[in-house]
C-alpha cells in the first residue's frame, strides 16, 4: 500500500512541475483516502477549475503541512476527501465522469448528496459568479441533489420523488417528516430543509 501512495505522489509531482509553482487558493485542514484505503492528513485545496487538470475527473491539491510542496491527486486515485467538517465522495456512477465529486449533506444510512454540475471555465476567475475555490461550510448555488446508501448507488432527486426520498433520508426526525408532508418544504427548498433537519429552526421565509 505504501508503494501505491508513492506512485501517486510521483504522478502528482510530475503534473505539478508542469503547473505553476504556487497556488493562491485557500488551504484548509483535511485528508484524502486513496483507492487502497490509505488515509493521508494535511492541508487540502480544491477548485472547480481543477476539473480541467485531468481528463477523467479532476483532482484535489494536497500537502502535508503549510511549508510542504503541494501535489495534485487525481480523483481516479481517491475514494473520498475532507475539508474541515465537509466530506466529499468520488462517485463512479454513470454520468459523472467529468466531475465525479459529490458532497455529503446528510450522512445517514440513506444519504443526501450535493452535486455541482461543472462546465469548463478554464480561464475565468469565477464560476457562475462564484469563486473557483471551495469555501468550507458554504452552500453554493446551482447544486442538484442525489440520494442513496453510498456514492455508487445514487438517485437524482426530482420534484416527483422529493417526498419519498427526503422522508427516507430524514426518517429519524418525525417533526421534519411532518413538515415535508404538510408541504412546508418542497423541492425548491431542499437547502432550507437540510438546515431545519440539522438545527430544528424554521427559516424565516417559511415561518
Amino acid at each position: 500500500m505504501r508503494t501505491i501512495f508513492l506512485l501517486l505522489c510521483i504522478l502528482s509531482v510530475t503534473l505539478t512541475t508542469k503547473a505553476q509553482s504556487k497556488r493562491f487558493d485557500k488551504w484548509v485542514p483535511g485528508s484524502f483516502t486513496d483507492t487502497a484505503n490509505r488515509t493521508r492528513t494535511g492541508l487540502i485545496s480544491w477548485t472547480l477549475a481543477d476539473q480541467d487538470m485531468f481528463d477523467k475527473g479532476g483532482c484535489i491539491s494536497y500537502k502535508e503541512n503549510k511549508d510542504a510542496d503541494f501535489v495534485y491527486i487525481s480523483t481516479e486515485w481517491m475514494k473520498c476527501f475532507t475539508m474541515e467538517a465537509d466530506t466529499f465522495m468520488i462517485t463512479k456512477a454513470k454520468g459523472f465522469g467529468r466531475n465525479p465529486i459529490i458532497k455529503v449533506a446528510i450522512n445517514n444510512a440513506e444519504k443526501l448528496y450535493y452535486y455541482l454540475p461543472y462546465t469548463s471555465n478554464r480561464y475565468a476567475g469565477s464560476f457562475n459568479g462564484m469563486p473557483t475555490y471551495f469555501k468550507s461550510g458554504s452552500d453554493l448555488n446551482y447544486y442538484t441533489f442525489y440520494a442513496g446508501p453510498d456514492a455508487e448507488n445514487i438517485t437524482h432527486i426530482t420534484k416527483d420523488n422529493f417526498v419519498e426520498m427526503l422522508s427516507k433520508i430524514m426518517a429519524d426526525k418525525p417533526e421534519v417528516i411532518a413538515r415535508i408532508t404538510d408541504k412546508t418544504f418542497d423541492y425548491k427548498h431542499i437547502n432550507d430543509l437540510v438546515k431545519y433537519y440539522k438545527t430544528g429552526e424554521l427559516p424565516k421565509n417559511l415561518k
